[in-house]
């Protein structure tokens, strides 16, 4: 019998300063929490954004684009979790302005999405 696990998303949003609306984002950091029934992501800003889940299969794994954002250079760019939700979760500059997080995940996750803005 297959475990149904949820993967949470909790967007962390440090307003640092305030920023023009013409300016970059700042992507500072993420990071990981692993809990029985689900792994928590979170991605420190300095603005908050928005972003939309996609899913992609072979292997599976969701991915989401923040807009308007710059990741910044001394960010870690992968976290190996291996915890049973997720093996690996990413984040790179996709483009000049979109920042992408990618995370491996296991067979038969479900996505919630949770943002938390601090």
């Amino acid at each position: 019998m297959k475990r149904a696990y949820l993967l949470s998303l909790i967007i962390i949003v440090l307003f640092t300063a305030y920023s023009d609306a013409a300016s970059l984002i700042s992507v500072n950091g993420f990071r990981s929490t692993s809990h029985k029934s689900h792994t928590r992501i979170v991605v420190d800003l300095n603005s908050t954004v928005e972003f939309a889940p996609h899913r992609i299969a072979n292997p599976d794994r969701f991915y989401f684009d923040l807009k308007n954002c710059m990741l910044l250079k001394q960010t870690n760019n992968t976290l190996s979790i291996g915890d049973g939700i997720v093996n690996k979760a990413r984040i790179a500059q996709f483009d000049k302005k979109t920042v992408r997080v990618v995370l491996d995940l296991h067979l038969g996750i479900q996505f919630v999405r949770r943002s938390v803005f601090h």
